[in-house]
């Protein structure tokens, strides 16, 4: 960043835990509204999502304005599969779904129970569950795959329940891969902090591969923690799950744990991790990743959160990212997201 300061004047306090997230998986979530007729503008207005944005296709969102989205959706269609089946799935489904899982003794129970109350309430739904020697695979089939065409819905439930589940047994579920029935997507990198590093696509089935031994796991949770549980969703269902075990995302958890105001140096990550600098960068190289583009993906993720939750002056949010000038920080913005920071805006602020 040659025309802004050194890695200067970042506070590290508005870090966003998540990552930002792909303008796709908004467009993803709106197709079943757009299908059933409603109005696609004033839901993204609502969410306070600028709804040109979705002629952007580099274009992202916060984890707030996500999760707002969903629960628009929601409400808006009183459907938790968001228009995304072929039958609805009224509100408070998934929560007596919960309800009738977290008194089982063990994951295994918990995994076969819910696949049953799927299968027996909305029909369409399978989730199976497949033990071969030391691996577990958790899959999930639509009785008519036609009415997902953007494999979003599977996607998506199989990303909720894998939380679900390690919130049931306190634990991480490390993913040892993720299969998918369909061609590899252009925007495959938005699926590492997703599911995890080890992607097949063109397989049989759709689903997640680990352990066996999470199965024999016994449930901690019960119904007092799951009200808790309840009164964060949906962020706690829809945002990225915090298992990403990728050096770019323990690189990114560093720099959110700083108690900096700059951006620690390589050398200081990298002895952080316990390993050398040279290293590092040849891990981040393999996942396609390098330690600029996680500090240019941070500053990017700032400027989106600042621009959609608070009423900063441009000014005062280019300072903060460590820019002199605001015109800097806007044609850099517009290079990450395909439009300018006013344009992200749009009327969204006029309402604060």
């Amino acid at each position: 960043m040659s025309s802004s300061k050194h890695d200067s004047g970042l506070l590290v306090e508005w870090v966003p835990k998540d990552p930002s997230i792909s303008i796709l998986f908004v467009q993803a979530a709106l197709s079943g509204a757009g299908k059933a007729g409603f109005d696609y503008r004033k839901i993204l207005t609502d969410a306070k999502i600028e709804p040109e944005l979705l002629n952007e296709p580099q274009a992202r969102v916060s984890p707030d304005q996500y999760t707002r989205l969903i629960q628009t959706l929601w409400l808006t269609m009183n459907d938790e599969f968001i228009g995304l089946a072929k039958n609805k799935s009224p509100l408070g489904s998934f929560a007596m779904m919960c309800l009738s899982i977290i008194h089982c003794k063990t994951l295994y129970q918990a995994i076969k129970r819910g696949a049953r109350f799927g299968k027996l309430s909305l029909g369409e739904l399978d989730l199976r569950l497949e033990v071969k020697g030391d691996d577990a695979i958790l899959s999930l089939h639509l009785k008519d795959p036609a009415v997902d065409p953007t494999h979003f819905l599977s996607e998506c439930l199989l990303v909720i329940m894998h939380r679900l589940y390690c919130w049931m047994i306190g634990k991480r579920i490390i993913l040892d891969g993720a299969l998918f029935n369909y061609p590899q997507p252009a925007h495959v990198n938005e699926y590492y902090g997703l599911f995890c590093r080890k992607l097949s696509f063109d397989q049989k089935i759709t689903g997640l591969q680990f352990n066996r031994r999470y199965l024999d796991m016994p449930v901690v949770q019960d119904e007092r923690s799951l009200k808790e549980y309840f009164k964060l969703a949906p962020a706690n269902l829809v945002t990225r799950p915090k298992y990403d075990d990728s050096y770019t995302a323990k690189v990114r958890a560093l720099v959110n744990q700083s108690d900096n105001a700059t951006f620690p140096t390589l050398d200081d990550v990298a002895a952080q991790l316990f390993t050398t600098p040279s290293t590092l960068r040849r891990n981040l190289k393999k996942e396609n990743s390098s330690y600029q583009e996680i500090k240019d993906a941070i500053r990017r993720d700032i400027s989106i959160h600042l621009l959609a939750e608070t009423n900063l002056p441009l000014q005062t949010i280019a300072e903060k990212l460590g820019y002199t000038e605001a015109s800097t920080f806007q044609h850099t913005f517009k290079k990450w997201v395909g439009i300018t920071p006013g344009a992200y805006r749009g009327k969204l602020n006029e309402e604060k």
